[in-house]
């Protein structure tokens, strides 16, 4: 009983000190409140992965494997404090998740890593135009996920879903990124066959910048006709997969990409 009363004794015997002590409580409430961060994972404990994403497009997985994955994953393997490198090559890039320990400035790492992916770029293909480094944040989270589904085969999913959904969401106040998974943008696909090359001696390299050649749309320019204004644009796109298979090949008289290609859809 005594023991109980100990607390209301002292502080009707001691109400100044009582009262200092409140006050100190206060304040240090209000400074935690005004100079400490509310953060939703607490320095020391953030993620310790960086993501390296290299598109390369129109190429097989074995191919990125060999020219884009293995000599990045050698430059990448020798920064300090990596514990671990693992990555993944498909038709349409290679993307590697690099791990590092337990108490690493990611901050630090980040820019290291940046350094490291200039330095590869030595390395690469030329056709390879960037590298892009992610860091994982908070922020990055998403608040919602929506599943949609199709009936029937749709070969314009992924433009129908561009265009009806994610467009007008990412029109929304407040929405940073829509990202959409699972579908596949439309694209055309030529299987070169190794044994009909051959026999008729056609040249991969130059093969390939042919049909960039073929295949472009840029702007021409502009030109006055009196008060007008025109603007001027080349458009030289294929526009079927007849007109991509019925390519002539230069150097080889009557020989079509058809011939040494299958074109699909």
């Amino acid at each position: 009983m005594r023991q109980s009363l100990l607390l209301p004794r002292f502080s009707l015997g001691r109400p100044v000190t009582v009262v200092m002590m409140f006050v100190a409580l206060l304040v240090i409430g209000l400074i935690a409140y005004a100079r400490i961060p509310l953060e939703l994972t607490p320095l020391g404990h953030e993620n310790r992965w960086l993501g390296v994403w290299i598109p390369y497009g129109s190429s097989s997985p074995a191919v990125v494997e060999q020219r884009i994955t293995r000599p990045t994953e050698g430059v990448l393997r020798t920064m300090s404090g990596v514990e671990r490198v693992r990555s993944t090559s498909h038709g349409g890039g290679m993307w590697m998740s690099v791990v590092f320990r337990q108490g690493t400035d990611m901050a630090e790492a980040y820019n290291q890593l940046r350094d490291r992916c200039d330095r590869v770029m030595a390395v690469l293909p030329d056709d390879v135009r960037r590298v892009y480094v992610r860091q994982w944040s908070d922020e990055d989270r998403p608040i919602l996920g929506i599943d949609i589904v199709a009936a029937g085969d749709n070969p314009n999913l992924h433009e129908v879903i561009e265009e009806h959904v994610k467009r007008p969401m990412e029109a929304l106040d407040g929405i940073a990124n829509v990202a959409v998974y699972g579908t596949r943008a439309a694209s055309v696909q030529i299987d070169l066959s190794r044994e009909r090359m051959n026999v008729h001696r056609v040249d991969a390299d130059r093969l390939y910048r042919q049909l960039r050649q073929e295949n472009f749309a840029m702007s021409s320019g502009w030109m006055r006709d009196g008060t007008s204004k025109l603007y001027v644009r080349s458009d030289c796109r294929f526009a079927s997969l007849d007109e991509i298979r019925n390519l002539p090949i230069d150097g080889c008289a009557g020989l079509t990409l058809s011939d040494i290609a299958e074109v699909e859809y």
